[in-house]
């Protein structure tokens, strides 16, 4: 599992690198951006022995600002998969011809 960790306002964070699978539906793509924020974060921000650090409750109470942050630094860790994802949509497939 591989961990990084970040400083938001004074407060130190351990965002979890999420595999494909577990990223795709921490996404929820069907769902509200929120939805998908609050998903990522109880999914990444993690404790010293990789336990969520918060709950689905705690997440939606929290301020704007700390929302905000935690889920864009989610997202910034996980750019390189994002960009996988796309690279994988994009692909065209194309018959095979003998």
């Amino acid at each position: 599992m591989q961990i990084t960790t970040i400083e938001l306002d004074g407060e130190i964070f351990n965002i979890k690198k999420l595999t494909g699978f577990s990223l795709m539906n921490a996404m929820n793509m069907n769902g509200k951006m929120g939805d998908m924020y609050r998903d990522l974060i109880l999914a990444s921000i993690v404790d010293d022995k990789g336990r969520s650090l918060f709950t689905s409750k705690e997440i939606e109470k929290m301020d704007t600002a700390q929302f905000s942050k935690l889920g864009g630094a989610v997202l910034e860790l996980h750019k390189d998969e994002f960009a996988n994802f796309q690279s994988s949509a994009d692909l065209k497939i194309k018959p095979k011809t003998n």
